[in-house]
Parts: C-alpha cells; sequence; structure tokens
C-alpha cells in the first residue's frame, strides 16, 4: 500500500486526487491533503469539476478533513522548507500512523 500526502490541491492536486479515486486503486491510499484555500471550497471545486464534471463518489466534510469511504486529514501549512513540506509536529503523522 503505498500512501500518498497531496501538497496543494489546485488544479494538478485535485486532478490526482480525482484519478486515484475514479480508478479506485487498491494499492494507493490519500492520507493526508494541504492546502491554503478553504476545505468548503476545496470539496466544492472537486465534486463540481468544470472541466471533468461532477465526482461520482461523494465527498463530505469531517471534523479532520475529507471523509468518503476513508478519512483523508487536510491541514493549512505554508512553511516550506529546502526539499519540501514541513508537517505540523506530532498530531499529522500520529493520524497518518493511525490509518
Amino acid at each position: 500500500m503505498v500512501k500518498v500526502a497531496i501538497n496543494g490541491f489546485g488544479r494538478i492536486g485535485k486532478l490526482v486526487f480525482r484519478a486515484i479515486i475514479e480508478k479506485n486503486l487498491k494499492n494507493v491510499q490519500i492520507v493526508a491533503i494541504n492546502e491554503l484555500g478553504s476545505l468548503e471550497s476545496s470539496l466544492h471545486l472537486v465534486n463540481f469539476d468544470s472541466t471533468h464534471g461532477a465526482l461520482k463518489t461523494k465527498l463530505y466534510k469531517s471534523k479532520k478533513g475529507i471523509k468518503y469511504n476513508i478519512s483523508i486529514v487536510c491541514f493549512n501549512s505554508s512553511d516550506l522548507i529546502g526539499n519540501g513540506l514541513v508537517l505540523p509536529a506530532g498530531p499529522l503523522r500520529e493520524q497518518i500512523s493511525n490509518i
């Protein structure tokens, strides 16, 4: 199982997310999304894409992020260091390790 965290939920992040869900990839699990925009806006945009149409799988907002048949942790971090994102200490790592 490959666990994926998406850094940025713009056009490309949403398309990767959509592709994994629509193709029902059993060996890939999205565990986290880092997005600076609002979760409500991101959910609406991925659910109702103007180019690709409505997503057949319904996504819902949960306390920690997005839920469909699994829970995906969403966070908002703009701290970038050298070669990548610095994940928030403790809580996110604990949540991902529990998935």
